[in-house]
């Protein structure tokens, strides 16, 4: 039988992080292909049974992520790291302390893999009634190291948070309550640089950020606000001069907003229409209509 290697593994937090630490308990099965330092202590653990509500395979294909839910029959909610041929690697274990927060119903999930398949992204999220109805939050992005099981934090805070990663991995956009739901902050994660933006509303009504979204080629920025009846705006950021522009305004449910297409445009459903925004120019480009599925 495979001996199970078991340990603590307390969070380094980013130099940009202002919440208290945590800790995160890792459990790995030393996986002998991988090089894993052999960690003292056991502990006996239950993989986890049943379909996986989510799974995730990473860019190079050698490895699965794999998010339980609490309706698994163990009633537990984990990540799994598998690899190819189903040899589980690390378990990350669902904490529910992890958000303070015991009156919400909270959930781990997986975020996405890193670019070069060395790391994986989670984090957690609980849900909560607003007057245009139920809104997620999002809490405490983390990074679990493949090779060496270390979980770090990428971003914490309680309260409201939003956030992407940009399109090469080297870049996360994020907005928290915890500092302002009006600034928006741009990382690089590679060296802790950091950049912020306040987000000119064109009412006061506008009270926070949301769908942060970014251009294929990395260099734009779009994102969300909405007001408090339920009016939303879709703003575009220039990240080189940090302008903003409202690309379209409209109420809440009537229109998709569905982030950018391959050419660097925004795309919309607008009830039966699909069409492209030119931030550039502003011109509107209709593309095709949707046709109802009898």
């Amino acid at each position: 039988m495979r001996k199970i290697i078991v340990s603590l593994l307390f969070i380094a937090l980013t130099s940009c992080s202002k919440s208290q630490d945590y800790s995160q308990l890792a459990i790995n099965t030393a996986f002998p292909t991988v090089d894993i330092p052999q960690i003292a202590g056991t502990q006996a653990f239950t993989p986890m049974t049943g379909d996986a509500h989510e799974t995730v395979y990473s860019p190079d294909g050698k490895f699965v992520a794999k998010q339980y839910s609490e309706i698994n029959p163990s009633g537990k909610q984990a990540i799994e790291i598998q690899d190819k041929l189903g040899n589980l690697i690390w378990q990350i274990p669902y904490q529910a302390n992890i958000l303070n927060e015991t009156s919400y119903s909270s959930y781990i999930y997986i975020y996405q893999w890193a670019k070069d398949s060395a790391a994986l992204y989670f984090y957690y999220v609980s849900h909560h009634e607003v007057s245009s109805g139920m809104r997620w939050r999002w809490h405490d992005l983390r990074k679990l190291n493949l090779k060496t099981g270390n979980i770090q934090t990428v971003l914490s805070g309680a309260g409201f948070m939003e956030f992407s990663i940009s399109p090469d991995g080297t870049q996360i956009a994020y907005v928290r309550d915890i500092d302002n739901s009006s600034i928006i902050f741009i990382r690089n994660l590679e060296t802790g640089y950091e950049k912020k933006t306040n987000v000119s509303f064109a009412s006061e009504n506008h009270y926070r950020v949301y769908e942060i979204s970014w251009s294929p080629s990395g260099s734009k920025l779009a994102f969300q606000s909405e007001t408090n009846d339920g009016t939303v705006q879709t703003i575009y950021l220039n990240l080189a001069t940090t302008k903003q522009k409202v690309i379209k305004e409209y109420k809440l449910y009537a229109v998709k907003f569905n982030g950018w297409s391959d050419d660097d445009h925004l795309d919309f459903a607008n009830f039966d229409t699909v069409v492209h925004a030119n931030v550039n120019n502003d011109e509107i480009i209709v593309i095709g209509t949707i046709t109802p599925v009898p």
